[in-house]
């Protein structure tokens, strides 16, 4: 074999395992990358479109990186890594859609699966196991974005800076969940499952917005808080442990606040507003020493006027209150063995409404005007001021007619 053919075969040999293509076309100034699945720990797998309607897909293992990045317009971008240091989509632009599927990433010497998009009507989804951070950031609107991680050392974050984005986060395994959304319209779901110390934590700027948030087996407080009006913002607490609990915050007027409350630590479950016109609902069952609480306006500087607040509440050692400020406000409690249900109304003037029915628990009390406490087997019964109704069975029937 002459030495012509041999510097022929050995570039087809090196070029074959190297299996690196570019093409480039003058109308519309595109440049691909193809990388294969044999890259050397030291080396990054990259696809860069400038461009519109391109396709890119990396297969990278044990390589430092694994990008894409489109500059463009409906641009497709797949990344399938694993046992790499980063693996990440990058889009400025509308429309494009991104997928990384990221197994074994960054892990303990840090890195991990990003998505980052700048522009309207992207798709993101990515799915990250076993890696150092999960994150994905999105500016611009009509975006839909969805992460799932498992076995996360670092953080799974989910950001959102625009309007009627869709935004998806499911969280297992990890050291800390959360969701920052910053528009008008988003809808957000936020799944954090055996989380740790950090917790689950959500914040909402803007108006007419819908989430949800799941707290399973969380090692620290899961908390939402909402900045804006027309928000509804639902939260499920099961299994927190120690001394931790759920708070559900609101700053602004007609925002709906249901929380789900089961086996929940000492600190309980809240339900704070400040605003007019809002729904707070409990479902409170076997929580610890704070109980379950829902409070409107108590510490603003001016009453809230025309809340809803309403508790179920079963087997709660310290029982659950209402408290509001203002007029107008219903204020609603059912309580099975529980220690206390409380409805209470400071610097109440009028319109406000207070029902209590207790079955088999301690103190059932309402405190305000337009009043009325039914209570079967429970030790104390009592309604005040003028305007209350109170029967109470146990041995006994007192009734206290309105005035």
């Amino acid at each position: 074999m002459d030495s012509s053919n041999g510097l022929l075969i050995g570039a087809v040999v090196f070029f074959s395992s190297l299996m690196l293509v570019s093409t480039t076309s003058n109308g519309s100034n595109t440049f691909k990358v193809y990388a294969t699945d044999n890259c050397d720990p030291s080396s990054t797998c990259s696809n860069v479109d400038n461009g519109e309607g391109n396709i890119q897909a990396n297969n990278c293992t044990d390589s430092s990186t694994c990008e894409n990045q489109a500059n463009g317009n409906s641009n497709t971008q797949t990344n399938s890594c694993s046992s790499v240091l980063t693996c990440f989509n990058t889009a400025e632009g509308n429309g494009n859609i991104q997928t990384s599927i990221c197994n074994n990433v960054g892990g303990s010497f840090g890195g991990g699966c990003n998505n980052f998009a700048s522009g309207d009507g992207n798709l993101q989804n990515t799915k990250c196991n076993n890696a150092g951070d999960c994150v994905t950031i999105a500016g611009g609107n009509r975006n839909r974005q969805t992460v799932d991680c498992k076995d996360i050392a670092g953080r799974c974050v989910l950001s959102g800076d625009g309007d009627q984005n869709i935004l998806r986060l499911n969280c297992h395994d990890s050291t800390s969940c959360g969701t920052f959304e910053e528009g008008n319209g988003n809808v957000h779901s936020t799944n954090c499952n055996n989380v740790g110390f950090t917790g689950c934590s959500n914040v909402v700027l803007g108006d007419r917005n819908v989430g949800t948030t799941d707290c399973k087996d969380v090692g620290a407080e899961c908390v939402t808080l909402t900045f804006g009006d027309g928000n509804k913002q639902a939260m499920d607490c099961t299994n927190l442990s120690g001394d931790f609990g759920c708070r559900n915050i609101s700053f602004g007027d007609r925002n709906e606040q249901p929380m789900d409350c089961t086996n929940v630590g000492t600190k309980g479950c809240e339900n704070l507003v400040f605003g007019d016109a809002n729904k707070q609902v409990i479902n409170c069952k076997t929580v610890g020493d704070d109980g379950c609480t829902n409070l409107a306006g108590v510490f603003n500087p001016e009453p809230s006027i025309g809340n809803v607040q309403t508790i179920n509440c079963r087997s709660v050692s310290a029982g659950c209150t209402n408290n509001s400020t203002g007029d107008g406000n219903k204020q609603n409690i059912l309580c099975f063995s529980s220690t206390q249900c409380t409805n209470q109304n400071d610097s109440p003037e009028g319109g406000n409404t207070q029902k209590t029915t207790c079955v088999n628990s301690g103190t059932c009390q309402n405190d305000g005007t337009n009043t009325k406490v039914v209570s079967v087997r429970s030790d104390n019964c009592e309604s005040h001021d003028p305007g209350t109704t109170t029967v109470c069975a146990n041995n006994r029937i007192i009734f206290r007619p309105t005035s």
